[in-house]
């Protein structure tokens, strides 16, 4: 059976070449390291909090707030005041943001299809349920 000694080690090496990939090509559209995971996930559901998109994106709360209002400033987000909650902020993307947003999503799209390539439909779909099960370990063990 492969067992790597060094899963994590793998996982770290990976992450990091896929991450400066991205940070490549986001660092062409004028973003910043963060602002692209942000803007894809006000694409997939807009209204969130700041806090409620920190905990979607995987940035610590100081770092969703400087990056918040720089993209405000930029005119790629607006906040709103919760309806139901007066102290309570809501972002949604504004259509720069939205233009933006699609070209993260397809360069993320583009760099994962050229990893992926040399994997048949099975292996990839293997990799996606491994990657899962790898995920939900992580969360959930105590180490």
């Amino acid at each position: 059976d492969f067992m790597p000694d060094n899963l994590h080690f793998m996982l770290m090496k990976c992450f990091h070449h896929s991450n400066k990939a991205i940070v490549k090509k986001n660092t062409a559209l004028s973003l910043l390291p963060g602002q692209g995971k942000i803007l894809e996930c006000l694409m997939e559901e807009e209204g969130l909090s700041p806090k409620e998109l920190g905990v979607r994106c995987v940035i610590d709360k100081s770092t969703i707030t400087s990056l918040i209002n720089k993209m405000e400033k930029q005119g790629f987000i607006k906040r709103t005041n919760d309806k139901t909650d007066k102290r309570a902020i809501n972002i949604w993307l504004t259509d720069t943001g939205r233009m933006l947003g699609k070209k993260v999503i397809k360069n993320g799209q583009d760099i994962d299809n050229a990893v992926l390539k040399n994997l048949s439909p099975e292996q990839r779909k293997d990799l996606e349920n491994i990657l899962k099960i790898l995920e939900y370990a992580y969360e959930t063990n105590e180490y």
